[in-house]
């Protein structure tokens, strides 16, 4: 049998368990919003689809965020953070940018990337081939589990 002072403790245990996931979670919510400029209206699992790019271009950002709600990671299409600087696709919880390059050049894409904010840790290019095959599921899960 335990006693009131074993409950008392485990009480004081169970709310400063409660405690810091709150103030983790709301940390983690204040780090993407400093991140992302709202006035663009970046939403949540949205690719953002536009005529100027190419078709396969545009598959290849619905295939990830099919893939990445699959994997439930909240992830933003065509993000545009603070500084201006734009990504085809942000996972605010792994910190990561994934790009999908198909009509940009290496070069133009890499100018692209030196203006991430600082915060950004990971940043993946794939060709919208690469990410349209079958395999692709296997080498995103990899990634996102390391």
């Amino acid at each position: 049998m335990k006693t009131a002072e074993q409950i008392k403790n485990r009480q004081i245990a169970k709310q400063e368990e409660y405690r810091l996931r709150r103030e983790n979670t709301y940390k983690s919510k204040q780090s993407t919003r400093s991140v992302i400029d709202n006035k663009f209206n970046s939403r949540l699992f949205d690719p953002k689809i536009s005529p100027a790019n190419t078709l396969n271009h545009e598959l290849a950002k619905c295939t990830l965020v099919y893939l990445l709600r699959k994997y439930k990671l909240k992830c933003y299409g065509e993000c545009r953070f603070v500084n201006g600087s734009r990504a085809d696709m942000y996972i605010p919880s792994l910190s990561m940018v994934i790009e999908v390059r198909e009509s940009e050049s290496i070069k133009k894409l890499d100018e692209k990337i030196k203006n991430y904010p600082e915060s950004i840790n990971f940043i993946y290019q794939f060709t919208a081939s690469e990410i349209l095959e079958k395999d692709f599921v296997a080498k995103l899960y990899k990634i996102i589990k390391r």
